[in-house]
């Protein structure tokens, strides 16, 4: 099965744990795969490194995350 999901939920996904977006995610990896795009993974890589979302996560954890779904993608 293949779930494509927006920038945006994959980004709540990495940065709020128990939420709805990151419950679509997991169950998104673990039933399929989520087909991203180039400009979809340079959108989460700039999005992923803006020093607001400190306060969900550092932003190594967060770098840590995208380096995990590029994993699980390629």
């Amino acid at each position: 099965m293949r779930c494509v999901l927006d920038t945006n939920v994959i980004v709540s996904a990495a940065l709020l744990a128990g939420s709805v977006p990151r419950h679509a995610f997991d169950r998104a990896l673990g039933d399929g795969t989520i087909p991203i795009s180039a400009p979809v993974l340079l959108e989460l890589a700039q999005v992923l490194s803006r020093r607001k979302l400190n306060k969900y996560l550092l932003e190594e954890e967060r770098m840590r995350f995208l380096v995990a779904l590029l994993k699980e993608r390629f």
